[in-house]
């Protein structure tokens, strides 16, 4: 049985979530179990998760989910069916960039000890708030560092973010129950009506982030707000169709001041698709 499970919400975004599949591949020891929830507009975004799922099944450990009913249904029939201890939600716009020794920070969490994978010492600017944001008092914790979400500012008083925070399974099963949600920014803010509850529970993370969402472009509607890029989801799919894929090593060790990094793609031909 593995350890955690992610689960990853994809919509329209195959190279992006092949670019997240190989960095977790490349980066997280153990392989963990993979979710993929997605959900596609037409009949060639279909197409290319499959081929994504083709290509990269023969060494992660992925059950992919085609959305057919409400997204609700889907992501609590999940959590249903996990064995696993701990669980963490992704978006298919984020890259692992250092290694994730998932080792040194499982045994810690508890139902008032939430992980994440995004934050670190250098966090201290919010993307989409476009304002600077205060570190709480860090204090070191064998691998790890140590906070109290009440401690901090905007990103580290957020103990809900489902861009890598990991949970308890069970624990954040029970908090979902009670929720309505019909996306994953819905899921996000239904959550949030739990943070003051929870503002005086700990938080870990790794010295570093280990992963960052690279907002290259939106394909959600219910938060048009949302500050982010403007690279054509159907350019990206074309991309993809051409045999490209993101250049996952040009962002490894990246250094980054914000959990969310607006960063041009370099792109490179895909082995399986140069040996056609």
């Amino acid at each position: 049985m593995k350890s955690i499970t992610f689960i990853i919400f994809s919509k329209n975004r195959p190279l992006q979530l092949h670019a997240l599949l190989r960095s977790l591949h490349l980066h997280c020891d153990p392989k963990p179990l993979i979710y993929i929830l997605y959900a596609t507009d037409d009949q060639d975004y279909y197409r290319q998760y499959s081929e994504v799922f083709f290509e990269l099944s023969t060494y992660l450990s992925i059950i992919p989910v085609w959305q057919t009913q409400e997204f609700s249904f889907h992501v609590k029939t999940i959590l249903r069916s996990l064995q696993s201890k701990f669980v963490s939600f992704l978006v298919d716009d984020i890259i692992f960039i250092r290694p994730l020794r998932v080792q040194f920070l499982l045994p810690f969490l508890t139902t008032k000890t939430l992980g994440s994978l995004r934050l670190g010492q250098s966090i201290t600017y919010s993307y989409m708030l476009d304002k600077n944001q205060d570190l709480p008092p860090l204090k070191p914790f064998g691998n790890l560092f140590r906070w109290k979400w009440n401690k901090g500012g905007i990103d580290w008083q957020y103990p809900f973010s489902l861009d890598g925070n990991v949970f308890v399974t069970e624990f954040i099963s029970k908090l979902m129950r009670g929720c309505s949600f019909n996306s994953p920014n819905s899921l996000e803010d239904a959550l949030q009506k739990f943070s003051k509850k929870y503002q005086h529970y700990y938080g870990l993370c790794f010295p570093q982030p280990v992963l960052v969402n690279i907002p290259a472009n939106k394909v959600q509607t219910d938060l048009p707000n949302n500050r982010s890029g403007s690279a054509d989801p159907k350019e990206l799919s074309n991309l993809w169709d051409q045999g490209y894929q993101i250049d996952i090593t040009s962002l490894t060790d990246m250094q980054c001041n914000s959990v969310h990094v607006e960063v041009p793609f370099t792109l490179e031909k895909r082995p399986i698709a140069e040996a056609l």
